[in-house]
């Protein structure tokens, strides 16, 4: 069984995730029926692309007139950065602890699978523990008690690697970041819809995905700078030079605490910040 489903044979394994994921969205095929549109119009174009690029802007542009839209989505940028990256390298960087505590590659990629499997379990509970806070509390001081569980997990993940704390303080790392992750999810798309004029959301909400999209990349590149300096230049272990990584990820997540502080999530005006503003207020701000 391990020969088929372990580390031996990923070829098999990325086949079984093709094949399951087609068989999971079969019903999605079947039974969700699309609205024609009405308008067609080509799907790739240099014209569309002109116009795609404009809208774009006139966007981000539009933003500034609602209080904290815009200032949200670079915070969001700042704290999406850093736990995108380190989830992306909890398995490598768990091996490179593993084995500088005496144990195989082989036993480090199974160490790190179960942390995987421990932070996504929590995750989920995480989501719904969340969730309730985010109704009782509200999505801003939810998120910035997440942002707080996120400096903690960091601290203790740098920790381990620089420090040489025992392996298994990677499972409290895990499920503290498991925990906190289901708190992202839960906090800042409710955030969000607080900023956003409800009749602009699946504008705006481009942009929140778009700001996603960016940090999956700038994250890991930020990550394997600071690490292939810190072990290739330095000449540090790998696991003290991820270390180090993983804190300069950490001073991202207090930038992103930094730039949101002043935004609210109360109630806003939506009439009154839809209508046309005087040309002096124009030029004041």
């Amino acid at each position: 069984m391990d020969a088929v489903f372990g580390s031996s044979n990923k070829p098999f394994l990325f086949t079984m995730i093709a094949l399951f994921f087609l068989l999971f969205a079969l019903p999605c095929f079947i039974f969700v029926k699309e609205r024609g549109n009405p308008n067609p119009r080509e799907v790739f174009s240099l014209a569309m692309l002109r116009e795609s690029t404009a809208e774009t802007l006139r966007t981000i542009q539009s933003g500034r007139q609602y209080p904290g839209l815009v200032r949200f989505l670079v915070g969001r940028v700042f704290y999406t950065d850093p736990i995108n990256t380190v989830i992306s390298i909890m398995m490598l960087y768990t091996i490179n602890v593993a084995e500088h505590t005496g144990l195989s590659h082989d036993q480090g990629e199974a160490t790190g699978k179960l942390i995987m499997m421990t932070a996504i379990s929590f995750a989920v509970v995480g989501g719904f523990a969340w969730g309730w806070t985010v109704d009782r509390l509200g999505p801003k001081r939810t998120l910035n008690y997440v942002l707080y569980l996120w400096v903690g997990v960091f601290l203790l993940a740098a920790s381990v690697g620089i420090l040489g704390l025992p392996l298994f303080t990677l499972y409290i790392v895990a499920c503290s970041a498991g925990i906190a992750l289901g708190g992202v999810w839960a906090a800042d798309r409710p955030y969000m819809l607080r900023l956003t004029p409800p009749t602009r959301i699946g504008e705006f909400y481009g942009l929140y995905g778009m700001v996603g999209r960016f940090s999956a990349v700038t994250g890991p590149l930020i990550w394997a700078i600071v690490t292939r300096l810190t072990i290739n230049s330095l000449g540090l272990a790998p696991n003290v030079g991820q270390g180090i990584g993983v804190l300069v990820l950490l001073a991202l997540i207090l930038v992103s605490y930094v730039i949101l502080k002043p935004v609210t999530d109360e109630p806003r005006d939506w009439a009154r910040l839809a209508a046309p503003q005087p040309a002096n207020a124009v030029a004041a701000q």
